[in-house]
């Protein structure tokens, strides 16, 4: 008897975890997604950290667990700029990022009940993960999106955003946006007081915990608590090792595209100082970025989609002239 105890013990130690069920239909995972020109270990965690902070601060719910789903710059800046055009005009060049940001964070979650929160360029793949995951067996009702300063014309699912009427940064893609007649942003619903070093700043009233969480972190709180609230969960078997989602598959045409990236950024990095990348980005950068996407592209045809068609269409450029020409003031994330 005793022999069968310790067998069972032991086979219970054995088997994979996700024979039990790692995911959890209790409890809830904050994913935040940051903007661009966000370096992961100082900003990105950071940022996560702060409004995991602020939540628990403000908040009674405590079976929440906040991770950071990081938005990598590419290019030293000026590929982030080139792919936000192509979100703006409502489709993303590739999906390199939103897989990458998937794979990332797919060890991580262990709740079905997933509240997606994106600052910025963040918000574009806010929006994109939703559906992804919708599309691929999760329930609308585990899956809410909340963003936060968003260039974006909606917020999939229905999800909620705040965005002040002084953010500069979207001000000026406003003004982009209606030169090259993409969807205007979601509008300004809240208006945050520029201090005297933000309103000098070219692209101030933007940062996510500097001013948006600095300001009115009660509001964001309360509005991610509510979403929290919302979420409904059922048992999915949408994967076969029972983990929260099903992840993208790391094929040919995603490899491609990681070496390219590894490779021109790291040469890009060494060209453009990225503490003062948004004023330093210039015509060779913007080339450098559009030979280095035509090469992915020669590289797996499959992996960019309509990229050449995207970079071959004037409106791309302007904005990113738009975005980065003739201005001087330093972004600041």
């Amino acid at each position: 008897m005793k022999y069968l105890i310790s067998s069972f013990v032991l086979l219970i130690f054995l088997l994979p975890y996700s024979a039990f069920g790692a995911c959890e239909l209790n409890g809830f995972t904050v994913v935040y997604v940051n903007g661009i020109f966000t370096n992961k270990s100082s900003d990105a965690q950071k940022d996560a950290r702060l409004l995991e902070y602020e939540f628990f601060k403000n908040s009674a719910l405590s079976n929440v667990q906040f991770i950071t789903g990081y938005n990598q710059s590419h290019l030293a800046g000026a590929g982030d700029l080139i792919e936000s055009a192509s979100q703006l005009l409502g489709s993303s060049i590739n999906n390199y990022d939103r897989d990458t940001i998937l794979l990332q964070i797919h060890p991580q979650v262990t709740t079905r009940k997933i509240l997606l929160v994106g600052h910025s360029q963040g918000t574009f793949y806010t929006n994109e993960i939703y559906d992804y995951l919708i599309s691929h067996g999760e329930s609308k009702e585990a899956i809410s999106v909340y963003n936060i300063a968003t260039p974006a014309s909606f917020v999939s699912g229905d999800g909620g955003y705040i965005t002040s009427q002084n953010d500069k940064v979207i001000n000026a893609v406003r003004n982009a946006a209606s030169k090259i007649g993409a969807k205007q942003p979601l509008s300004a619903n809240i208006t945050i007081p520029l201090t005297a070093e933000e309103a000098a700043n070219s692209y101030g009233g933007h940062s996510f915990s500097g001013v948006y969480l600095a300001n009115d972190s009660v509001r964001i709180v309360s509005d991610v608590e509510d979403a929290i609230k919302k979420l409904v969960s059922a048992e999915v078997p949408n994967t076969a090792d029972a983990s929260c989602f099903t992840p993208p598959a790391k094929g040919l045409a995603y490899y491609a595209q990681k070496s390219v990236f590894s490779v021109a950024d790291a040469a890009a990095t060494g060209v453009v100082a990225t503490n003062r990348a948004i004023a330093l980005v210039g015509e060779t950068a913007y080339n450098g970025a559009l030979a280095a996407t035509q090469s992915a592209v020669a590289a797996t045809e499959t992996g960019f989609k309509n990229t050449l068609a995207v970079f071959q269409i004037n409106v791309v450029k302007d904005f990113f002239h738009t975005l980065v020409f003739g201005n001087a003031g330093q972004y600041e994330n």
